[in-house]
């Protein structure tokens, strides 16, 4: 009786951790790195791929 309680509560942790870990993820979905100094100052670089067929490299510059 007693390993059941234990493999029970073994699997409320696992799954209420895995909520909790995949909603802190979702808070922030991109980064944010501040400049210094140099010719990039102020300026915003934004990222677009796609992929089609294993071919998303024959697409970005």
């Amino acid at each position: 009786m007693r390993s059941t309680f234990g493999v029970r509560l073994g699997y409320f942790w696992i799954v209420f951790l895995s909520g909790t870990l995949l909603t802190k993820a979702a808070e922030q979905p991109w980064v944010v790195m501040e400049g210094r100094e140099g010719p990039g100052r102020g300026k915003h670089i934004v990222l677009v791929t796609g992929d089609e067929e294993y071919r998303s490299e024959e697409s970005m510059p």
